[in-house]
C-alpha cells in the first residue's frame, strides 16, 4: 500500500478523557515472555466511543487491564504513557491508582459470574463505590444503588438489592456489573466483551445500555470485542488489532466502508449475513494467529494473508494514513487490496 505520512498523535489535546502513547506490556511466564501489547497508541475523547477489535490473543484484554492497572501479577507494562486527564498512571503509587480506578475509570469485565463478590448482595456491590470514592452516606448510596438498577433496566430493584449474584441470570448479573461500574459516574468505562455468552436478543440490550448510558452521562466508553458486528452500531471510531499491534484503525464508517488490511477483510467476512444462501457458513480465517513468544521479523499476520509479498515477509509495515480525504483512516500494509490481487506472489 502506498500511503501518506503518518497521522501523528497530538502532544496534547485538552479534549480528550484518555491518550495512550506507545504503550508495550509483557507477561512472564514458564516458557518464556509473552509480549501482549506491542507499541499502541490512541486517544478518546469526552463522550466517545472507540471498539478496539481482534481475535482472543491479540492484545485488547492486555490494554483494558493496563488502562484500569490491573494486569495479573506476570504482567507488566514495559514501554509507553496513560495519560487519564492528564494524569499518568504508568508507575503512578498504588494510591493513586486506588483513587482513580473506579472513580475516574471503570471496567466492565467479560464474565459477571466471576467480576461480582458472591457473597456480597448486590446492593453492596453497587454502593461500596459510591461509598469509597464520593463520600456518599450509606443510606444515600443505597437509594442511588436502587436507582442505578433502575437506570439499566433491572426488574424489581428493590428485590434485586439483598439478592446474590447466583440468583440473577447472565443477561442481569450483566446489567450489575454496568451498574457497578458507573455508580461513582467515570470519565471512561471499558468494557470487555460485555456480551459474551449472552444470547443475541440480550447482547443487542445490553449494547443499548451501553450507548444509553455513555451519552447520559457524557463518558467515553472502550468497548472490546473479537465481533466487528458488535461494534458497527455503537462506536464512533475503530482499532483492529493482531499481535499485539493495531493492524487498522479509522472512523466506524470508515473501517466498514473502505477496510484496507487484509486482516480486517477476513474479520468482516466471518459475520454471518442475512441474504447469505441458506446452508452456507461464514467463512474462516485459515491458519492460527502467533503465539508471542516469538519475535516477527515482517508482518505478523503474512502466514494467512491472501496479499502476502515477499516484502511483507521481510519488514513490519508502518501504521499509514490510507488517503489525504481520510485523514484518520490507517493501516499497516504493504499492498492495496483494492487495486492488487490476492495470492499472485505467494
Amino acid at each position: 500500500m502506498t500511503g501518506t505520512a503518518p497521522a501523528t498523535l497530538p502532544d496534547h489535546d485538552k479534549g480528550a478523557a484518555l491518550v495512550v502513547r506507545r504503550l508495550s506490556t509483557v507477561y512472564g511466564t514458564s516458557y518464556g515472555r509473552i509480549t501482549a501489547v506491542r507499541d499502541v497508541s490512541f486517544q478518546i475523547k469526552a463522550g466517545e466511543a472507540v471498539g478496539i477489535v481482534g481475535e482472543t490473543g491479540s492484545g485488547k484484554t492486555a490494554i483494558a487491564l493496563a488502562l484500569v492497572g490491573l494486569l495479573p501479577r506476570n504482567g507488566r507494562i514495559v514501554a509507553g504513557e496513560i495519560s487519564l486527564g492528564g494524569v499518568e498512571l504508568v508507575n503512578a503509587p498504588k494510591k493513586l491508582l486506588q483513587e482513580v480506578r473506579g472513580r475516574r475509570i471503570a471496567m466492565v469485565f467479560q464474565d459477571s459470574m466471576t467480576s461480582l463478590d458472591p457473597l456480597m448482595p448486590i446492593g453492596k456491590q453497587i454502593s461500596e463505590g459510591m461509598v469509597a470514592h464520593l463520600g456518599t452516606s450509606a443510606d444515600e448510596a443505597r437509594r442511588r444503588a436502587l436507582e442505578l438498577l433502575e437506570d439499566v433496566g433491572v426488574p424489581d430493584p428493590a428485590t434485586r438489592l439483598a439478592q446474590y449474584p447466583h440468583q440473577l441470570s447472565g443477561g442481569l448479573r450483566q446489567r450489575v456489573a454496568i451498574a457497578v461500574a458507573i455508580a461513582a459516574n467515570p470519565d471512561v468505562l471499558v468494557a470487555d466483551e460485555p456480551t459474551t455468552a449472552l444470547d443475541v436478543t440480550i447482547q443487542a440490550q445490553v449494547l443499548d445500555l451501553l450507548e444509553r448510558e455513555r451519552q447520559r452521562r457524557g463518558m467515553a466508553l472502550i468497548l472490546i470485542t473479537h465481533d466487528l458486528g458488535v461494534v458497527a452500531s455503537v462506536t464512533d471510531r475503530v482499532m483492529v488489532m493482531y499481535a499485539g499491534r493495531v493492524v487498522e484503525s479509522g472512523t466506524t464508517e470508515d473501517i466498514f466502508r473502505d477496510p484496507r488490511h487484509p486482516y480486517t477483510l477476513g474479520l468482516m467476512k466471518t459475520m454471518p449475513r442475512l441474504d447469505s444462501p441458506l446452508g452456507v457458513r461464514p467463512a474462516a480465517i485459515p491458519g492460527f494467529p502467533p503465539t508471542g513468544y516469538e519475535e516477527v521479523a515482517g508482518c505478523p499476520f503474512s502466514p494467512r494473508c491472501e496479499w502476502v509479498r515477499p516484502a511483507c515477509r521481510a519488514e513490519y509495515p508502518p501504521l499509514e494514513r490510507v488517503a489525504e480525504a481520510a485523514p484518520t483512516h490507517e493501516a499497516a500494509c504493504l499492498v492495496d487490496v483494492r487495486t492488487e490481487a490476492p495470492g499472485d506472489a505467494r
